[in-house]
């Protein structure tokens, strides 16, 4: 437990050192993306958590089987592409494979969580 909230800490300063770019308005979409590789154990929801609620991303990650999360995610295309850069450029993930699908919105959503139940 008290490692899980100094990592926290630590991924909190990390992400908000990043200066974010200038986001323009655009439309609304909402992905599932399914992430293997490394991506247990090593922080990946929270950070996915982190920089999601500083960019305004809503939505929500989870574990699934060995080496995989599944991630949803609601906001513009730039802002998800820029998540996408972030995350695939830490060197904590090792992410081999991730794959999209096109969702409906999710009306009302107003935050990123993470849902610790974990699905095989």
């Amino acid at each position: 437990m008290i490692f899980q909230f100094l990592a926290s800490i630590i991924l909190k300063k990390r992400i908000n050192s990043l200066v974010l770019p200038k986001f323009k308005d655009t439309e609304i979409i909402r992905y599932k993306i399914t992430f293997s590789g490394k991506v247990h154990h090593v922080g990946f929801r929270e950070e996915l958590k982190i920089l999601a609620k500083k960019i305004g991303i809503t939505g929500f990650a989870r574990n699934m089987k060995p080496k995989m999360v599944v991630a949803e995610v609601q906001g513009s295309q730039e802002k998800i592409d820029y998540l996408l850069d972030v995350i695939k450029n830490e060197k904590r993930f090792i992410i081999e494979n991730f794959k999209f699908e096109n969702l409906e919105l999710v009306c009302n959503e107003k935050e990123y969580k993470i849902n610790y139940k974990v699905y095989r």
